[in-house]
């Protein structure tokens, strides 16, 4: 049961890491030319970031293991196990820190408040992105990844023979 949460923690932990360094990359879809190339070089500083303990641009397994037992003992207040209720409550600062980013990187006028131009204009840029064949219907061929792909989202469309 202990390796269950233990390993669930990671998890966790990797998943607050990614949704930080998705946070911090424009909220926009790829480019013309394909996938942005920098997301990776940002997610390898965040992880290093968030890892590399003793700062000498590698992360060791044992550093992996000392940052989530500290997660692991401040989630579980001194507990030998995590609630659900606790879990979450030790991944809602990352959650609001990552959503008052997007909302202020979507707040275009900057006035506090997303009109409903702002609201949807992201999902408007991901849908055309998304519908690779561009007839106005997005499919699991579309969505999916071919097998092979990496993490930098669909390919792009592919040209015309």
């Amino acid at each position: 049961m202990k390796r269950i949460i233990a390993y669930s923690l990671i998890g966790g932990g990797f998943l607050v890491v990614g949704a930080a360094i998705a946070a911090s990359m424009p909220d926009r879809p790829d480019g013309p030319d394909g996938p942005r190339h920098h997301d990776r070089a940002q997610m390898a500083a965040h992880f290093l970031e968030e890892f590399d303990l003793n700062k000498d641009g590698k992360v060791t397994k044992a550093e992996v293991d000392q940052v989530m037992a500290q997660r692991f003992k401040e989630a579980a207040l001194g507990s030998a196990s995590v609630t659900l209720d606790q879990f979450i409550q030790a991944h809602m600062k990352d959650f609001r820190e990552h959503e008052q980013r997007r909302f202020q990187h979507l707040d275009k006028n900057g006035d506090g408040k997303l009109t409903a131009d702002e609201f949807e204009g992201r999902h408007a840029d991901m849908f055309e992105h998304m519908d690779r064949n561009k007839d106005g219907v997005i499919t699991k061929d579309e969505v999916m990844p071919p097998p092979g792909d990496d993490m930098d989202g669909p390919p792009p469309p592919e040209k015309p023979e």
